[in-house]
C-alpha cells in the first residue's frame, strides 16, 4: 500500500532530488573511493592508496628525488593521498572529476618549486569545518523555503515557482550541464555562465551539497583568507603585498607573515582547493609582452567539469576577477596584454607524460623541472574581446 505524502513533503522533495542524484556520485561502501566514469565505480581505499602514491612517486618533480624519504617514504605523500582520497569520498563535486584531471590537479603535494609542507593536513579541519557549516545552511534554507511552500495556495504560484528553479543544474559526473562559462581544455572556447551560477566572493553564505565545481570554488575564494589568517594568528584576512616571491609565496610562509604577492596568493588558494577536492593549477605569464622588465603575473586555473574545461580566477586579496562568468574582471585580461604583443601563458602539470612546456618561473628562470601546458592561444581568444 502507498501511502500519500503531504503536499509540503512532495515540494520538498521535487527541490532536493537533484541533490539526492548528485550525491550518489560520492556513495561508495564505507572503505572505498569512488571513481564513477571507471568500469569499478568503486575502488577500496587501500588499493587506491598504493595505486595513487606510486603515481605521485613516477611523476616526481626531478629536484624532489633527491629527498624522495621526507616525501615518500614516511613523509607527504602518505597524508596527501589519504586526504585526497577522504575529499573524494566526502563531496560530490570531488568525486564527479575523472582519475586522470584528478592526480594531475588534486592530488599533488605542490604545485612549483616552494617549500614543501604538510599544507593539506593543516588546512583540512578548518575548511571542511567551514565547508560543512555552509551546507548545513543551505539544507536549513530548503527546509524553511519548504514548510514556506507548505503554506501557500499549491502549484503554480509565483513563490512556487522561484523553487523550481532553484539549482536544479549540473547533475552529471562531470559537473557539467546548466550555462557555459569561460574555459577550455587547453582549447579556445569563450562562453560565459546563466545568470543563477553567478557568484561574488563577497556574498556566498552558503553552499549546497550537489554544488558544480565553480560553486565550490568561488565559496573557497570568498572563505579561506579570513580563515588562514586567523591560523596564522592575524586580526585580518591574508592581504596582497607585491613583490614578495620568493622570500615569500609557500602557503605556510604566506599564513605566517599574513601577506604574499600574486604567486604566494595563488597557491594558497590552488592548495586549499585541492584540499577540498577542486582541480586547481598555477597559470600565469614570467614577461609581459615577452620583456622581463614588463613584469610578470601568476593566477589560478580551475577545472570546472567536462563540458567547460578549465577557468580562471584571481585570488580574493590580488583584487577583482574572482568569479568565473566574466573574463574581462581580470585587470590583466584585455587586449592591451596581448593580441599578439608577444605575451605568453603557460599552466602547471604534475603529469609529465601530459606536459608540452615546462612551466617558466619568473623567479628561478634557469629552473626548467617544472612542466606545463602552454595555453597562449586561450587567453588571445579569450582576453582580445575584452
Amino acid at each position: 500500500m502507498l501511502t500519500a505524502l503531504p503536499l509540503r513533503d512532495v515540494l520538498f522533495l521535487a527541490v532536493t532530488a537533484n541533490v539526492a542524484s548528485w550525491s550518489t556520485l560520492a556513495r561508495c561502501p564505507s572503505g572505498f573511493v569512488p571513481w564513477p566514469e571507471e568500469s569499478q565505480a568503486c575502488q577500496s581505499a587501500a588499493s587506491a592508496t598504493t595505486s595513487e602514491i606510486a603515481y605521485l612517486r613516477a611523476h616526481a618533480f626531478p629536484f624532489d628525488k633527491p629527498n624522495h624519504q621526507s616525501i615518500f617514504d614516511d613523509g607527504l605523500a602518505i597524508p596527501t593521498v589519504n586526504l585526497s582520497l577522504t575529499a573524494r569520498q566526502k563531496f560530490a563535486w570531488a568525486a564527479s572529476v575523472h582519475r586522470a584531471i584528478w592526480r594531475d590537479a588534486v592530488l599533488p603535494y605542490a604545485a612549483v618549486n616552494e617549500a614543501r609542507t604538510d599544507w593539506r593536513q593543516l588546512f583540512w579541519a578548518p575548511l571542511v569545518l567551514e565547508v560543512d557549516s555552509a551546507i548545513d545552511r543551505h539544507r536549513k534554507g530548503l527546509r524553511s523555503r519548504q514548510e514556506g511552500l507548505g503554506a501557500g495556495s499549491g502549484f503554480g504560484t509565483r513563490a512556487n515557482a522561484g523553487v523550481y528553479a532553484f539549482r536544479n543544474k549540473d547533475t552529471g559526473g562531470g559537473g557539467g550541464g546548466g550555462g557555459e562559462l569561460v574555459g577550455d581544455r587547453d582549447g579556445n572556447s569563450h562562453d560565459t555562465e546563466s545568470d543563477d551560477e553567478r557568484g561574488s566572493s563577497s556574498m556566498q553564505a552558503d553552499l549546497a551539497s550537489n554544488a558544480t565545481l565553480a560553486e565550490a570554488a568561488v565559496f573557497v575564494n570568498s572563505r579561506v583568507w579570513k580563515l588562514m589568517g586567523k591560523l596564522g594568528g592575524h586580526a585580518s584576512p591574508i592581504v596582497f603585498k607585491s613583490e614578495q616571491t620568493p622570500l615569500i609565496y609557500d602557503p605556510l610562509s604566506t599564513i605566517l607573515f599574513g601577506y604574499a604577492s600574486c604567486t604566494g596568493v595563488s597557491l594558497l588558494l590552488i592548495d586549499a582547493l585541492r584540499t577540498l577536492g577542486i582541480p586547481a593549477r598555477l597559470a600565469g605569464t614570467p614577461a609581459w609582452h615577452g620583456q622581463r622588465e614588463g613584469g610578470n603575473h601568476n593566477w589560478v586555473e580551475v577545472y570546472l567539469g567536462e563540458s567547460r574545461g578549465w577557468g580562471f580566477v584571481e585570488g580574493a586579496p590580488a583584487g577583482a576577477g574572482e568569479t568565473f562568468d566574466n573574463p574581462c574582471d581580470k585587470w590583466f585580461c584585455n587586449a592591451a596584454h596581448f593580441n599578439g604583443s608577444g605575451t605568453r601563458v603557460f599552466a602547471t602539470k604534475y603529469d609529465r607524460d601530459g606536459a608540452n612546456a615546462y612551466f617558466p618561473m619568473a623567479w628561478e628562470p634557469s629552473n626548467h623541472d617544472v612542466v606545463g601546458v602552454e595555453r597562449t592561444a586561450f587567453y588571445e581568444s579569450v582576453c582580445n574581446r575584452c
